[in-house]
């Protein structure tokens, strides 16, 4: 398992992750927090399997925004490991 700063080659992938959930974010949403904001990716076997969005707000405070878990790799403490990275 490897945590990366996504880019967007891996929009596709966490598109796919994103819409497993019940709310899933639009897509240009997603472009854009890529583009603009820090994105990580969790990878396993060259696949996102889970995504966090950090937003910077306020000038100094980092805001984690967003936390997506593929449903087949929940449960086993992967948020946990992108939010202390």
């Amino acid at each position: 398992m490897k945590i990366l700063q996504a880019n967007e080659e891996h929009f596709q992938d966490i598109i796919h992750v994103n819409n497993f959930v019940d709310y899933d974010n639009p897509d240009d949403f997603i472009l854009e927090s890529i583009q603009k904001w820090f994105v990580e990716v969790v990878m396993v076997d060259n696949k996102v399997i889970a995504f966090s969005l950090q937003q910077i707000i306020w000038g100094n405070t980092v805001f984690l925004a967003l936390v997506k878990v593929h449903p087949d790799f929940q449960w086993q403490q992967i948020w946990t490991k992108l939010v202390q990275s």
